[in-house]
């Protein structure tokens, strides 16, 4: 019944796996964690080439190719984060790498669930799982003053993005009284639609820094974490793409 969330649930097995090593570790040796993470990613990137095709939820998640393909740009775009952070981890915040790659392994069952979402339901706490490690991620550099703005600056702009989505979705289910997006595509557009989806287009905008709504992106990406900004730049934006 399960089999067409192999990706996701395969991500959430190296998160405990993570959340364990982690647990067991002494504070003075955590490197192995950044290792332990891509090797990880590597076994489910391997394993999406065999994941099944399939719908579940009476629809709410569908696994097809398009969804396994944004699925793989997450987790590369995830698996050159987590090599790429091996050294600056160790060297910056030695004693909170686990939840550093705890975060990045969360985000990323957030973006394999999205692209399969077919429920409106879904989609908000999947985009969600998402970005709310994000935040925790840009403001790993907690004694830096360019990290804590960092991440201020892209929580607040997360934050109201994601009222401006919530109440653009209050309009579309109010005025079509569904859920389901194949429903949505074959209902009436009324006014109240139209602006529930221009305020879900535009909230998500901020999210994914698309012009007019990346005032956030210049002082983010200058203020966190290489390795963190490298990953921001892809894979979210891939995932909120498949959304839109």
């Amino acid at each position: 019944m399960f089999a067409p969330l192999m990706i996701p649930i395969a991500l959430l097995a190296v998160t405990l796996l993570v959340f364990f090593a982690d647990m067991a570790m002494s504070n003075d040796n955590r490197r192995g964690l950044g290792a332990l993470t891509t090797m990880g990613l590597l076994g489910v990137l391997g394993l999406s080439f065999i994941a099944p095709e399939g719908v579940i939820f009476d629809g709410a998640y569908s696994q097809d190719a398009f969804t396994l393909f944004v699925q793989r740009v997450a987790i590369i775009a995830g698996i050159i984060a987590a090599l790429g952070s091996i050294d600056h981890a160790d060297r910056v915040f030695p004693t909170r790498q686990g939840e550093y790659y705890l975060m990045l392994l969360f985000s990323l069952i957030g973006m394999a669930i999205l692209p399969g979402a077919r429920e409106l339901v879904t989609i908000v706490v999947a985009f969600e799982l998402m970005g709310i490690p994000l935040y925790v991620m840009a403001a790993i550099h907690k004694k830096s003053r360019e990290g804590v703005e960092a991440a201020w600056k892209l929580y607040l702009t997360g934050a109201v993005s994601s009222a401006i989505v919530l109440f653009g979705l209050s309009y579309i289910v109010g005025s079509t009284s569904t859920t389901m997006l194949s429903a949505l595509a074959n209902a009436l557009p009324s006014p109240l639609t139209v602006l529930g989806l221009m305020m879900v287009i535009g909230g998500m905008g901020f999210k994914l820094g698309a012009v007019p709504f990346h005032m956030w992106v210049p002082d983010t990406y200058q203020g966190a974490p290489t390795p963190f900004v490298a990953f921001l730049s892809v894979a979210p934006k891939a995932a909120g793409l498949a959304v839109m």
